[in-house]
Parts: C-alpha cells; structure tokens; sequence
C-alpha cells in the first residue's frame, strides 16, 4: 500500500508540474489561480472529511498545517515569478534538489539510521536529479536568460519553502501515523492558501477590473488543485508508513521519470544522452535505498 501510494504520489507531482509551464502559456493571473486552486482544494477536502469524518489534530501538531499552507504560498508564489525570468532547466533542478531538506530531517530530527548504501543511493539521487537538470537546460537554451541578484534570490527562496513544505510532512507523521488524518491535514492547509491568497486576488480584481471568476482559470485551477492534492496527500500517507530518508528521495526520483514519459508523451521530447546518464543514476539510487531499507 505504502509503495503504490509513493508511486502514485510522483505521477500526480508530475502532473502537477506541468501546471506551471501551462500557467504561463494560456496568460493566467498568478493570484487568481492560487485562489481558485485553495478554494477547489478545501471543497474537495472538505467533501472527503465529511464522508469519512475529522480526524482531531493532536496540540504539538496543530501548528503544522497552518506552517504548510504559508510555505506552500510562498514557494508557488516565488517559483511562478521564477519561471517568468529563468530558464526552466535552471529552476526545475533548484526545486528538485530541496529533497535534501526533508532528507536531513529525517535523519538528524527522528534518527533514521543511514548505513554506507543508502548514502551512496541518496547521492545517486542527487546526481541523477543535476543530470536531468541539464538535460532540461540545455533544450530550453533558446529561452531568455535573467540575470541579477533578485532572481537568484527568487530561486532560492522557491527551492528552501518547497522543501519546508516537505519536511513539515515528515514532521506531521510523527505525531498523527493513521492514514486517516491525511485529509484532516490538508483541508487546513487548503484553507490557509485560501485565507492567504484571497485579499490580493480580490485586489487585483478590482484594481485591473477583472472578472472573479472565467471559465480558464476555473478548470486550470480545480484541475492543479486535485493533482497537487493527490500528490502531497499521498506522500504524507507513504511518509507515515515508511521512513523519510527512503520516501523522499525516491519519490522525487520517480517524479523526473514521470516527467520524462509526459514529456515523451505529449511534447515529443527525445531523451537526450545527458538524461539517459541521470536515468541511470535514478536507477541505481532507487535500488540501494531500497536494499538499504530492506
């Protein structure tokens, strides 16, 4: 259960991570979309908790949803800036190597044990996930190029809140194991966004006298918030059942698969001899993480 659940956790992440690239091509308000996608998010977390019921938070960690939420907020909000001015292979490797803060958290917070093959797999992970990282640079080397401090700031300031985010999960697990708590967790989280993003989309609304709601912006959103939904809340579940120095890495591992397929799929994209290499390496990391655990 716990392995199909991190699988499957990494399909919607690659989903998920299509949305910004198609953000920027349909020309959608940043601010609109984030409040349509907490609102989908916390009616269709909202009908879950209802039909199976709330799951009471415990005191030491009724402060981690609401913590979630910020973070979340600030990482989309830095990373959809970013993609406007970096190139996308610059700032997809950046994000993806936030494992490394949930992976240090697992280990030095909950002292999950690493022996000599589950270090060598996680640096696998992090060569493979370089790797991609150029691969990716390289076919968007035609894109525009930012350059100054502001943008690299942006970038890390992305890259540092998607792996809080990550690392709160992990934190989360801790005290609340039941499976049954994932949806309790997420609809607080949801309503955090919502309550975070709602003031500066009804500003902007009225300021450029723009609808509060259009069709495009409705369905990009619900359609971003079940994926990202489905992602998170399913690496919380495998966070709860297996340990973080496994859970993290290969799941981000099998997220740049995903996206390898997809953008063989639907954007024709060959793999280019760098990626093979990472894939190699993802490999090879997957497997001694696994053996480790085992």
């Amino acid at each position: 259960m716990a392995y199909f659940a991190l699988i499957f956790s990494a399909l919607a992440g690659a989903l998920f991570g299509q949305t910004y690239k198609w953000k920027s091509e349909l020309g959608l308000d940043t601010a609109r979309v984030l409040a349509w996608f907490a609102l989908s998010a916390a009616v269709l977390l909202g009908i879950i908790v209802t039909l199976i019921g709330p799951v009471p938070i415990v005191p030491q960690a009724r402060w981690m949803p609401f913590a979630h939420g910020l973070a979340m907020a600030i990482a989309m909000h830095t990373y959809y800036r970013v993609i406007e001015q970096h190139r996308l292979g610059i700032s997809w490797t950046a994000v993806q190597l936030s494992v490394v803060i949930p992976f240090a958290a697992s280990v030095a917070g909950y002292e999950e044990t690493l022996d000599l093959t589950a270090v060598l797999g996680a640096v696998s992970v992090l060569v493979a996930i370089v790797l991609f990282g150029l691969g990716r640079e390289r076919r968007a080397s035609r894109e525009r190029k930012a350059e100054g401090v502001g943008s690299v700031a942006l970038l890390v300031v992305a890259s540092v809140f998607t792996g809080i985010t990550s690392a709160l999960l992990r934190s989360f697990a801790f005290y609340h194991p039941e499976p049954q708590a994932v949806p309790s967790f997420f609809l607080f989280v949801s309503l955090t966004l919502l309550v975070l993003n709602a003031p500066l989309y009804i500003y902007r609304c009225k300021r450029y006298s723009l609808p509060l709601a259009d069709p495009k912006t409705t369905l990009f959103s619900a359609y971003k918030s079940v994926t990202n939904m489905s992602a998170m809340g399913l690496m919380l579940a495998s966070v709860q059942l297996l340990p973080g120095f496994f859970v993290f890495p290969v799941r981000n591992t099998l997220n740049i698969l995903f996206v390898l397929v997809l953008s063989k799929l639907i954007h024709k994209e060959r793999i280019s001899s760098v990626e093979a290499t990472g894939l190699l390496f993802a490999l090879a990391g997957i497997g001694l993480l696994s053996y480790a655990m085992a």
